[in-house]
């Protein structure tokens, strides 16, 4: 064995080579570790986020899309606790799904989901009308889920409903003299509903924002209840022959669903005149 081999097997030589080996072994698996980053997708942006609900939630008729919309913005969220975008849409999913779930538990839990929100969104951004519109639509989803939520709720869905109305009157096609309107006829007049008052406000929107249905059959309603049933046939009328603008098309959807109760109540009351 010649001297430089006894070399390696001296304790210095070897703990040197040992030394070395691990040396290279660490910058190998650094180099993997980064390689194996860098082929990671990145983080999805908020805006990203924001962007992917929207798409989502433009198929709203179908409740997993909603459940997909909301997904994401809470995802944004986490990202960016106060950003407004991402809070008024996530009160406006969760208003909407709680609208429509079958299911009473996740009713009731959207809508609190959406009051959460859009309290969030208007603290974040006090003149915005987005906010305070979706604000006071979880509101009155709770009010029509629970009866004792509803009397507590009355006041502020009116307060909501008049900001928008201060900032915004033509938000959602003019929706904020709708829900004051349901409010007014559906609401006890020891709680202040006022059914000559809801039929005022309904036709004031009626006037102002004609292409919004739903505004169209609470007014229809509101005339049923005061036995104005030449004027509610006149709203259906109007209804049957709208061409529904295909953003809100679920919403036109929902109108026309509920037509044939109206019609029936009107029979009803035809009936009993005669």
């Amino acid at each position: 064995m010649s001297s430089n081999d006894r070399k390696w097997l001296e304790p210095r030589s070897l703990q040197g080579y040992l030394l070395v080996l691990v040396i290279g072994l660490s910058f190998g698996g650094c180099r993997r570790s980064e390689s194996a980053k860098a082929q990671l997708p990145p983080s999805a942006s908020p805006a990203d986020l924001i962007a992917q609900s929207d798409q989502f939630y433009s198929q709203r008729s179908d409740l997993t899309k909603v459940r997909s919309a909301i997904a994401r913005l809470n995802e944004a969220r986490v990202a960016e606790f106060s950003n407004y975008d991402a809070l008024w849409r996530l009160s406006r999913a969760n208003y909407f799904l709680g609208a429509h779930t079958e299911v009473e538990a996740e009713r009731e839990n959207s809508f609190k989901a959406g009051v959460d929100a859009g309290k969030a969104a208007v603290k974040s951004k006090e003149n915005g009308v987005e906010g305070h519109f979706w604000l006071g639509a979880n509101y009155g989803g709770q009010a029509q889920a629970s009866a004792l939520a509803g009397l507590s709720s009355l006041d502020d869905i009116r307060n909501e409903m008049q900001t928008v109305i201060k900032l915004n009157p033509g938000y959602e096609g003019g929706s904020a003299y709708m829900v004051l309107g349901q409010v007014d006829t559906q609401a006890p007049k020891l709680m202040g509903g006022d059914l000559s008052q809801a039929i005022s406000t309904l036709e004031k929107g009626v006037k102002d924002y004609p292409d919004n249905s739903m505004m169209h059959l609470r007014l229809a309603q509101a005339y049923e209840k005061s036995n104005r049933l030449a004027d509610a046939q006149k709203q259906i009328s109007e209804i049957e022959q709208m061409k529904p603008d295909a953003a809100y098309l679920p919403e036109h959807q929902d109108v026309l669903k509920e037509l044939p109760k109206l019609k029936e109540e009107l029979a009803e009351r035809d009936s009993r005149k005669a």
